[in-house]
């Protein structure tokens, strides 16, 4: 079974859609989403504090699940969206494990 997974940064907000309890799209501020590329993100720790006034949202979406196997925790996987040329496109992924 697929589902969504709770974001644990107050800057990473819900966004509302009829299949959020399979995955979950959160709105990631314009400032934080660098983070997310491969080449940083053992940086994420490290990225400066970003007061909830300052963010900036609409360019970058993340959405976020899990596949679950019976009462076992099971990793998340990422994927950061934005558009181009009026297409979604994904530009960064990862795997978080529990």
């Amino acid at each position: 079974m697929m589902s969504s997974a709770p974001s644990l940064n107050e800057l990473v907000r819900p966004v509302e859609h009829p299949n959020s309890r399979a995955f979950a799209i959160l709105a990631v501020p314009d400032q934080m989403a660098d983070s997310f590329f491969c080449s940083r993100q053992h940086l994420r720790e490290k990225t400066p504090l970003l007061k909830p006034n300052d963010a900036k949202y609409g360019t970058y979406f993340l959405s976020d699940s899990q596949l679950n196997f019976g009462g076992e925790a099971s990793p998340t996987f990422l994927l950061l969206w934005t558009k181009e040329n009026d297409r979604w496109k994904i530009i960064a992924w990862s795997v978080e494990v529990p």
